[in-house]
């Protein structure tokens, strides 16, 4: 790589992809040994629990390293939450990201609920009030201006940091990953990000365990889940970068177009781990 540098034929691009694939090896070893633990089985994350039933199933199973574009969008993701929390702290002079990992047990210890919030934002109000926020951060391809709401997956992702923190104030802020847009009639620059305040509700939460809680009897009757991405209109774009992407669709796909897939890592994992499809039709057999 020194003597590309040297001899001009160096680009950005192609170390840059080379830190995303060393980074992603090293994360990837970390999950493999976590996985391997009693708790690793049984964990979830507020992020992953949110994720396709099929996906986080996969993701047990045949854990593998994302492809190189999610690692990208991830990566653009925390940079985005770097420049977020320098301007929070140039307004508060408080803001951080979360050091403290939550560690929520449901249903008696049999599943765990783990992670670390995005940014943690404190200060004291003028009442003396010390006021702890949650932040999460989300980037999308365009469209920001447009967005009505958070989208009910981040919104819940959101309440389970914030339960598991034992804070009561959230927002979600939206970027738009694909640059600012033309000022409109107003004279508004668009596109550049988008805030929702999200209060405490606990009928969300509740839906998150029970998740947690659906997805544990998946993985421990090793019962191969529904693809809730491919069946449901509204979470379609989630296959996109999904890495069992191959996988997905020879389940779904019939005859003629199964045998256009590379269909030998699906027929590998149901060899190693004997799985019945929630949907009763094997077509691995």
């Amino acid at each position: 790589m020194i003597e590309k540098l040297i001899s001009g034929n160096w680009t950005f691009e192609e170390v840059y992809n080379k830190y995303l694939i060393k980074q992603a090896i090293k994360n990837f070893e970390r999950r493999i040994e976590w996985l391997k633990t009693d708790k690793g089985l049984l964990y979830t994350s507020p992020s992953g629990n949110e994720m396709c039933y099929l996906r986080q199933f996969l993701q047990h199973k045949m854990p593998r390293i994302p492809s190189l574009i999610a690692l990208k969008i991830f990566d653009y993701g925390k940079m985005y939450e770097e420049k977020i929390r320098t301007v929070l702290e140039s307004e508060y002079g408080s803001a951080q990201k979360s050091e403290e990992v939550i560690n929520q047990v449901v249903d008696m210890g049999e599943i765990y609920i783990r992670g670390r919030a995005d940014e943690i934002l404190r200060f004291r109000t003028h009442k003396n009030e010390l006021i702890f926020v949650c932040i999460e951060v989300k980037s999308q391809a365009g469209g920001v201006q447009w967005r009505k709401s958070a989208d009910y997956k981040h919104t819940r992702q959101l309440l389970l940091y914030m339960i598991g923190y034992g804070f009561t104030v959230g927002y979600i802020i939206y970027i738009d990953r694909s640059g600012i847009s033309e000022s409109d009639d107003g004279g508004n620059v668009l596109g550049v990000s988008k805030t929702f305040n999200i209060e405490m509700d606990h009928e969300q939460i509740a839906i998150s365990y029970d998740r947690a809680r659906t997805f544990r009897d998946f993985l421990t009757n090793n019962i191969v889940p529904p693809a809730e991405s491919r069946i449901q209109k509204e979470r379609k774009s989630e296959c996109k970068f999904c890495e069992f992407k191959d996988e997905c669709d020879f389940k779904f796909q019939r005859a003629e177009e199964i045998k256009k897939k590379d269909i030998t890592t699906w027929i590998q994992l149901t060899e190693a781990y004997p799985v019945v499809f929630h949907d009763q039709e094997d077509i691995s057999k």
